[in-house]
């Protein structure tokens, strides 16, 4: 594991001690996996911690969660939940912060990974995707 990046977001806890945010994509397959067992909807709560919608408490903790992880894998939800009582402000900007240094990274990996996906021809030799645009499908 290397050191701290311009994705990773360092935060200062009450204690002194030091936590590292990075969003990458573990973290986002992390929040998912924490939110969908909770039965949330994964997909709406990460676009309102995006937005500044008030996300919920379980979607803040699951962000600080998944951010955390890759350094800290001992961490679990309910120290988290402990963190938030007593660093929550802190935490929330910390997070969103390294949610919008993520974004540009995560977009671009997102653009690599669909420009390389294989096209199908049709029964014509057309791609699929361009015969559904022409009402092929």
């Amino acid at each position: 594991m290397g050191g701290p990046n311009r994705e990773t977001v360092v935060v200062t806890l009450s204690d002194g001690s030091a936590l590292h945010l990075r969003f990458d994509i573990n973290a986002v397959c992390d929040f998912e996996e924490v939110m969908t067992a909770g039965g949330f909807d994964a997909t709406r709560e990460l676009h309102r911690m995006e937005t500044s919608v008030r996300p919920t408490v379980s979607a803040v903790r699951a962000m600080v969660y998944a951010s955390a992880r890759e350094k800290r894998p001992d961490l679990t939800l309910r120290h988290v939940g402990d963190l938030l009582r007593t660093d929550g402000e802190a935490l929330v900007k910390a997070a969103r912060e390294a949610m919008q240094r993520a974004a540009p990274i995560l977009r671009r990996k997102a653009r690599r990974r669909k420009s390389r996906r294989p096209r199908i021809p049709d029964a014509m030799g057309r791609s699929a995707a361009r015969s559904m645009v022409r009402g092929g499908l």
